[in-house]
């Protein structure tokens, strides 16, 4: 009788004879996302030109890829809710800014009904209305910098103030009083400074959500959070408060908050009068610590003001001296259509998840816009630091070399002068 094959070799066979038949047969691959949304984001993926990236035998599951193009200047991507692993997922987020050709919204858009967040800005040529909110349920939708008709959207009491942002100018009859300054407590409540600053700041406290705006009450100001990073797509803290931070400085309800983002923040001051203006930015990095230059948490971010670039690869730690130091930039602005704009984004440098993930991108702690001549004291208050150890260690060495200077120049010139009354004595014995 011959010996059996051994168990072992007969599982290899057994392992080998299935992986033939799946690749004579194969298996389609298990559908994440529910397949309505799927059919809807190809249809308008479609309409938009954007290309789906599917192939004729084999769909690209949108749960799974999530990002098309993924870039500082154009996003395509998505968002997906899977909690329940018996169900598929559905589609909560779409992104799509930054591009030239998208001219109307195509109507599969609307078959997304779990969406909860649409950013379709700065999509200059884009029309369309946009949907009503489903009942009980409030969208966030940014179309900042299109040609949107929003008047159903629940910003609707604001489209005359939005319509200044899409460089056409102001309805000048919409404001009474043109304003000559305005200030933002970026993150944080209102704040008044009457003696050093004359300016109240105001509360910058709301929620944008994975991409959104607001509008302050007094219509004088929007700001704007223009999508997530399209890698991470988690929701960004957007306001941060370190109330613990030991700033040594005159302001420090303004630097102990702030806004931020994962990609773009523009900050809008509507309603100006035209003219030359001062420009001021606080900052002060209050969540990355770290040694300056050194350390793996490093944030770093451009700035753009009135689409002109001021700042590239901005390091609040490393242009204040430390981490929880205050810095300020400066700068003039020419105002000629009533809208002030003001841009900061990260420029894709610098690590993505420390201390946490999602902590990277543009920071902001204030903004103050004014005309030189109206305030009385046009500068805020120098920052002061707190003096590190080895800094006042320093100043007492430079002190007593000072005094050891000083008290050297005295002796010598009393010496000189002893010596000098000594010699004209001995020359004139009789003066």
């Amino acid at each position: 009788m011959a010996p059996s094959p051994p168990a072992p070799f007969l599982l290899l066979l057994a392992l080998s004879g299935l992986a033939v038949a799946a690749a004579q047969f194969p298996f389609p691959p298990p559908q994440l996302t529910n397949a309505s949304d799927a059919d809807a984001l190809r249809a308008v993926f479609k309409q938009w030109g954007l290309g789906y990236g599917a192939t004729a035998t084999t769909p690209e599951d949108p749960c799974l890829k999530k990002v098309w193009f993924g870039s500082l200047a154009r996003n395509a991507s998505i968002d997906c809710s899977c909690g329940d692993s018996t169900l598929p997922c559905r589609i909560t987020h779409l992104n799509v800014t930054g591009y030239r050709n998208l001219t109307d919204f195509p109507p599969a858009l609307f078959n997304l009904t779990e969406l909860v967040s649409l950013d379709v800005s700065y999509n200059p040529l884009l029309i369309g209305i946009l949907p009503d909110n489903p009942a009980g349920q409030k969208w966030s939708i940014n179309y900042i910098g299109t040609s949107i008709d929003a008047s159903r959207t629940t910003n609707s009491e604001n489209l005359t103030l939005l319509n200044c942002l899409h460089m056409k100018g102001c309805d000048r009859t919409f404001y009474n009083n043109l304003i000559t300054s305005c200030a933002v407590n970026c993150g944080g409540k209102q704040t008044t400074y009457p003696d050093s600053l004359s300016n109240m700041f105001y509360d910058d406290t709301s929620d944008l959500g994975a991409s959104g705006f607001h509008v302050n009450s007094d219509r004088q100001w929007v700001v704007s959070n223009v999508g997530s990073d399209p890698l991470t797509l988690s929701n960004s803290p957007g306001v941060v408060n370190e109330s613990q931070v030991n700033l040594g400085t005159d302001l420090p309800e303004l630097y102990r908050t702030a806004r931020t983002s994962r990609s773009d923040l523009w900050y809008y001051v509507v309603g100006l009068s035209n003219g030359k203006y001062t420009v001021q930015l606080f900052f002060a990095e209050i969540v990355i610590e770290s040694e300056l230059n050194s350390g793996p948490g490093r944030r770093s971010f451009n700035i753009d003001i009135q689409d002109r670039n001021i700042k590239t690869d901005f390091d609040i730690t490393k242009e204040a001296g430390g981490f929880g130091r205050p810095t300020n930039i400066t700068h003039e602005a020419t105002v000629d259509n009533s809208v002030l704009k003001i841009h900061l984004y990260w420029n894709g440098r610098g690590p993505r998840a420390i201390p946490y993930e999602g902590a990277y991108g543009p920071l902001v702690s204030a903004i103050r816009v004014f005309l030189p001549e109206i305030p009385p004291n046009n500068s805020p208050p120098p920052a002061r630091p707190e003096a590190a150890p080895h800094d006042n260690k320093r100043r007492g060495v430079v002190a007593g070399i000072a005094a050891l200077c000083i008290a050297a120049a005295v002796i010598s010139s009393s010496v000189v002068y002893l010596w000098w009354k000594w010699v004209s004595l001995v020359k004139h014995p009789n003066t």
